[in-house]
């Protein structure tokens, strides 16, 4: 649901950068509404979409309190997330160094996310230049 709040307020400031001169070019050069979306809108909105993804993606990483309150990670953990396991070898098993080593891998994960979405906005970014 976060995800389409970020969305929400992105969307319309990114389609008011768009310049109405560009929708006018590719008319007049014959583009189609499908080739005008490919070409113009997509690349367009590409970093927001980039942004609403990630942070969804890193915001599903950090879910606690929904698990925690209704499933207590459900029946045969099949609701468990890396954070309420974090939790449960913490205080519930005593488990500090094992809950230490799923946080440094919580923390690798959320990074290695971060740096794909760091890689494909500079290398769109680069493309746009080119």
């Amino acid at each position: 649901m976060e995800e389409l709040r970020l969305l929400h307020g992105h969307l319309p400031r990114r389609f008011a950068g768009h310049s109405a001169e560009l929708y006018e070019a590719a008319s007049l050069d014959g583009a189609s509404a499908w080739q005008k979306f490919r070409y113009i809108t997509l690349p367009a909105l590409r970093p927001t979409f980039n942004y609403v993804v990630i942070f969804g993606l890193i915001g599903s990483f950090q879910v606690f309190d929904q698990v925690f309150i209704l499933t207590s990670g459900g029946p045969a953990r099949a609701t468990e997330t890396i954070v309420y396991r974090i939790y449960t070898e913490a205080f519930g098993n005593g488990k500090l160094g094992y809950a230490s080593a799923l946080s440094y891998v919580l923390l690798i994960m959320t990074l290695i996310v971060g740096l794909i979405q760091l890689y494909t906005n500079n290398k769109h970014e680069k493309e746009e230049i080119a």
